[in-house]
């Protein structure tokens, strides 16, 4: 199995979008704008799911639209690929 990819938002930047077409995975099983990882004004972090597919918090699948809040530990995947939030 592969590694988990290290999943971070950045301090000072607007939301990032996660999935083939703006993150270059060629996860065949995530959507070309799987998600969104954007961080709340108290520093927390949250992901928004877009896709059909479904994404998964620590192997419990989030609404698709409604933002999920993460904290550092929790696993995420999207398609087959899974990340590990650090911050």
């Amino acid at each position: 199995a592969q590694a988990p990819i290290i999943l971070a938002a950045p301090v000072n930047a607007g939301p990032v979008k996660i999935g083939r077409e703006s993150s270059g995975n060629d996860d065949t099983f995530m959507s070309r704008d799987h998600a969104t990882l954007s961080r709340n004004e108290d520093g927390s972090v949250s992901i928004t799911d877009h896709s059909s597919n479904g994404t998964f918090i620590n192997d419990t699948r989030i609404h698709a639209g409604s933002p999920h809040k993460l904290s550092v530990g929790d696993t995420v995947e999207m398609g087959k690929t899974k990340y590990i939030v650090q911050s």
